[in-house]
């Protein structure tokens, strides 16, 4: 897409993938594909946890009934590689919800599917498992 010293860098606002997006055929969202795909560099902010049902959430402190858990399940991480994403930022308000065992779990999925991530980790000094 970009020139030869030129690179195109797409940025996608938050992203929270509960169900397969890849079936649909509206012209406009291919549009959009298209436009992820041929950038050189496409990053999104995932705004959630990948929750595979294993963890517990995580206890909000004065939320009480009105706290919301954004836990998707694993297929986003193909959806997003489906999508032209070749990169997420992770670190947002919802990373914690299933607290460490869902950081953790989130982790797992995006090492497994390939998927580079950055803003969370085992620990403080590294992402890596």
């Amino acid at each position: 897409m970009a020139g030869a010293n030129e690179m195109t860098l797409a940025l996608t606002g938050n992203c929270s993938i509960f169900n397969p997006i890849s079936p649909y055929r509206d012209e406009g969202f291919l549009k959009l594909v298209e436009l992820l795909r041929e950038s050189d560099v496409s990053i999104t902010n995932m705004e959630c946890t990948i929750y595979d049902g294993h963890d517990w959430p995580s206890f909000g402190s004065g939320m009480g009934w009105a706290g919301s858990y954004l836990g998707v399940p694993p297929l986003m991480v193909d959806e997003l590689k489906w999508l032209g994403i070749n990169a997420v930022c992770a670190a947002n308000n919802h990373v914690a919800d299933f607290a460490e065992g869902g950081i953790l779990t989130t982790i797992k999925y995006l090492n497994e599917g390939g998927l580079p991530y950055a803003g969370i980790g085992r620990n403080l000094s590294t992402a890596s498992e």
